[in-house]
């Protein structure tokens, strides 16, 4: 019945806001969430050989990092960085539920995970934008694995630039926007952290460490797209 409702709200919505691509804006059907064209274009993408513990390429693991491993879909190019900004300009968020179906694939073989937890948006952001990304991305990830999605142990506070708009340094002091709920009690857990594009690490290096702060056992970082580091 709620597949039902849920496939009815979309065929209305279809009618006054038609349904587009989240990759190249065309139009596509009421029921799809990316065309397929941008799909086979996905697909045929060549992967940079992301590193499997930091998740960098090149690979950045010698710096410190706080989190054990990563799963990088793809690199942030193409239609894929056409997805990734269309959900952050509010424009399309159909490309997280794809994200978030890629992803899932790509964990089925871990065991064992406590919780998924959304890279952290400031409140005022959120309202702005009407949503945070990173946790569409996990929603899907956890209606497809079953694994909850926390989204009370992470905070940020406001920070006028976004992150794709800061240098590296800004970047490297996230640390400073990061809060984590006192009472969070995260003892021996196995937690995913979830965003949609990993630059530099330092996001989601800061976010590991305040997990592993709490008692963490394991922080897997989950990226729907990689940038490739210039070197």
């Amino acid at each position: 019945m709620k597949l039902i409702s849920e496939n009815l709200k979309k065929i209305i919505l279809d009618i006054f806001y038609p349904n587009r691509c989240p990759c190249c804006n065309g139009f596509i059907r009421w029921d799809e969430i990316i065309c397929d064209k941008c799909v086979s274009d996905i697909e045929e993408m060549e992967n940079p050989d992301f590193c499997p513990l930091c998740g960098r390429n090149p690979c950045i693991c010698d710096s410190g990092l706080f989190y054990d491993r990563a799963f990088v879909y793809k690199p942030y190019d193409g239609a894929i960085r056409n997805g990734v900004i269309s959900m952050k300009r509010g424009n399309n968020t159909n490309f997280a539920e794809y994200a978030g179906e890629k992803l899932a694939a790509m964990l089925e073989s871990c065991q064992d995970i406590d919780c998924i937890i959304p890279v952290p948006m400031s409140a005022a952001k959120k309202r702005s934008r009407g949503y945070n990304q990173a946790e569409l991305i996990s929603d899907k990830i956890s209606e497809i694995l079953g694994i909850p999605v926390r989204n009370d142990i992470l905070f940020m506070i406001y920070s006028k630039k976004e992150q794709h708009s800061k240098n590296a340094k800004q970047r490297a002091e996230i640390k400073n926007y990061l809060e984590i709920n006192e009472n969070a009690d995260l003892s021996e857990m196995k937690i995913i952290i979830c965003d949609d594009v990993i630059t530099t690490s330092s996001t989601v290096n800061a976010c590991a460490e305040l997990l592993k702060s709490k008692g963490a056992a394991e922080v897997t970082a989950v990226l729907a797209s990689g940038t490739v580091l210039k070197i």
